[in-house]
């Protein structure tokens, strides 16, 4: 599932941040650029958040697709247990509850559930996040720095798991320079 950009305009108010704008991006890429590129801004207009002046935007040379978007400020409310979060979710995607016993296996979430996000580190608060994002089916799964605030054993866990869904599933992920090495040789690199 390749993401084909044409033509694509947007800027916010008088900051042009993409001018006609044509890219290619092939499947399962970790794109890389600097701060202040626009990586989390082509996310937000992929997912739809953004509305584009001009141009399109192709999923699998769909221009009618589903996303999941993963940012750097998650949607946790922390006056909810975890399990009310992941049970919300379920109801959300139209599923049973057991439908998500095999994301809170990977994610090992078993343990958390009677737990409340505002008693959670920013670590397991990003891992809760990640594991919420992945459940939801959808044609694109974009992932906008998803090792910030892991630990070097969650790091290495995360990529288990994308290696698990890589198969199945496409994502688009967005990172800084250096971080390469840590998907290893499981996603097509684009540096932009």
């Amino acid at each position: 599932m390749a993401i084909d950009i044409q033509n694509l305009t947007f800027g916010y108010q008088t900051n042009k941040v993409f001018d006609n704008l044509n890219l290619s991006l092939p499947d399962n890429c970790l794109c890389i650029a600097d701060n202040g590129a626009g990586k989390t801004t082509l996310l937000k207009i992929i997912a739809g958040i953004l509305p584009i002046e001009s141009g399109t935007i192709l999923v699998s040379k769909k221009a009618d697709f589903t996303a999941s978007l993963l940012l750097n400020s998650d949607f946790l409310f922390d006056e909810i247990s975890v399990q009310s979060h992941l049970k919300w979710l379920c109801d959300d995607q139209h599923q049973p509850w057991d439908s998500i016993h095999s994301i809170m296996e990977d994610f090992e979430l078993e343990q958390w559930l009677s737990r409340f996000p505002g008693a959670l580190s920013q670590g397991e608060r990003q891992w809760l996040s990640l594991a919420m994002i992945l459940y939801q089916k959808t044609d694109i799964y974009l992932l906008d720095e998803p090792m910030t605030h892991l630990d070097s054993s969650h790091r290495q866990k995360l990529v288990e798991i994308l290696k698990k869904y890589l198969a199945t599933r496409s994502f688009l992920i967005m990172s800084h320079p250096g971080t390469e090495s840590e998907f290893g040789d499981i996603m097509n690199v684009f540096k932009f």
